[in-house]
């Protein structure tokens, strides 16, 4: 079947180039006719618009004893006589007729006045003289040259005519280089009956291949299967090791949390031992009043409360989100940091927070969290390990984006470019070089946003952008 078709396409193919050979054949006088009758065409029409204001010059009742008194005007339409003959034209002069002959009035030249002439197509030019109509006359010279002769009336009366020759030579050249194309196609008829047999051989001896390509292409397939079941694997190799590392970078914020804690505790439980004791010690000196444990005892209402508004944070923080949910950016960044603004003002860092049209998105705001306080504690370990005075970190919600600045002295530039590869760290201890990784990945996989790092005169600036809603 496959060989009946190529046989087929193959014949329809050579029939087609050899009736395209005829047909050219056919056509080309008829293309070479009409490109001569376009450049005759538009030889005619520019001998029409560059004479129009020259004629009306010469549209005079008495032109000849106009000529011989006025030599200004003489000479002006000499000049324009001599600029057209300059160009691609030839043989123009201005003639009128004296009974059975014509006289030169203007040839480009000063000499000749009134000077006899008799045309080899006399009758063309007298008909012209008293029709009042233009002709064009066909030289004998391999047929590319042509007179011109355009009358000057004034008042539908012929006072005097206008000769002018010009070429369409332009029309031989073409002619030339269609011929040469024709040839070309005929050599190419030839070609392709060639062709034609050797492509029947060797389509007789690709018969005998085609058995061994469908074996190749079996074994082909196969491997394919092979590649693609690997790949599969390999790709669920690839996401358990993601959720490992995000399980891994949840139990290293979880301790940062527990630790957060411990110093958000720390006072409220202070603060109620000091009230404890103070109402025991008054108790065994028998000098404690109903007014003191009313005191002590609202005391330690509102601590306790503290600490359960605590836990209730800190259980927020970390609840999963199974599907995104709409929610103010700024509602996230506002989450973040009542949990961090405690430990960051012990440990001497401000905290900016600068709102810009924060916008409404869908997203993962539990795992959005969890990146915004790892950016948030980087720059805390920066700030530790290069003794920064004054330690500032500036969060910014613009539409859409959260800006986190530090000026903790910036990103190196060697290392800018691989900061969110995985295992990659420029901590000097404790650092496991997966949480810009997997913020990356909450981010961008997760979340369908970007988050970007670079520098800024004072430190370093990640940018989390989101989709809008």
């Amino acid at each position: 079947m496959r060989k009946r078709f190529s046989l087929a396409v193959l014949i329809f193919l050579a029939i087609f180039i050899v009736g395209a050979i005829y047909f050219l054949r056919a056509e080309y006088k008829n293309i070479s006719q009409n490109i001569k009758d376009t450049l005759l065409k538009h030889h005619v029409m520019s001998v029409e618009e560059l004479t129009g204001k020259f004629l009306k010059q010469l549209s005079i009742e008495d032109l000849e004893n106009r000529l011989r008194n006025d030599n200004g005007l003489r000479k002006k339409l000499n000049e324009f006589i001599t600029l057209l003959s300059g160009s691609k034209y030839r043989h123009i002069f201005v003639v009128t007729k004296r009974k059975d002959f014509f006289t030169i009035l203007l040839d480009g030249s000063d000499e000749t006045f009134a000077e006899p002439f008799e045309p080899l197509d006399k009758k063309s030019w007298d008909l012209v003289y008293k029709t009042g109509k233009p002709l064009l006359i066909k030289e004998n010279v391999k047929g590319v040259w042509y007179t011109y002769l355009k009358p000057i009336l004034y008042k539908n009366k012929t006072v005097a005519m206008m000769s002018i020759d010009f070429s369409v030579k332009e029309s031989l050249l073409i002619n030339d280089i269609l011929g040469k194309f024709y040839q070309a196609f005929v050599n190419f008829q030839t070609l392709g009956l060639f062709l034609l047999a050797t492509v029947l051989v060797l389509v007789y001896l690709d018969r005998k291949r085609l058995i061994q390509l469908e074996k190749a292409s079996e074994k082909i397939r196969k491997i394919n299967e092979n590649l693609e079941k690997r790949i599969r694997e390999e790709i669920k190799k690839s996401r358990e090791k993601d959720k490992q590392l995000l399980a891994q970078s949840r139990l290293a914020q979880m301790g940062e949390m527990i630790n957060m804690i411990a110093h958000q505790w720390r006072q409220p439980l202070n603060a109620i031992s000091s009230v404890t004791l103070e109402l025991n010690l008054k108790a065994e000196m028998d000098i404690f009043t109903k007014e003191d444990v009313v005191f002590a005892t609202k005391q330690t209402l509102e601590l306790t409360n503290h600490l359960s508004k605590t836990i209730e944070d800190f259980r927020n923080f970390f609840k999963k989100n199974r599907e995104k949910e709409e929610v103010f950016l700024d509602k996230i960044v506002d989450d973040v940091i009542r949990i961090v603004r405690h430990p960051l003002e012990i440990k001497g860092v401000k905290l900016e927070i600068i709102r810009k049209n924060p916008l409404k998105v869908k997203t993962f705001s539990s795992e959005l969290k969890q990146v915004l306080l790892n950016l948030i504690k980087n720059s805390q370990d920066a700030f530790e390990e290069r003794g920064v005075d004054k330690p500032l970190i500036q969060i910014e919600i613009v539409e859409n984006k959260i800006v986190v600045k530090d000026n903790a002295g910036g990103i190196p530039s060697e290392i800018i470019d691989k900061i969110f590869d995985p295992y990659f760290s420029t901590k000097n201890k404790n650092g496991t070089g997966i949480g810009l990784y997997m913020s990356k990945i909450i981010v961008e996989k997760h979340c369908g946003g970007e988050l970007t790092a670079g520098n800024w005169e004072k430190g370093a600036v990640f940018c989390i952008k989101l989709p809008k809603n």
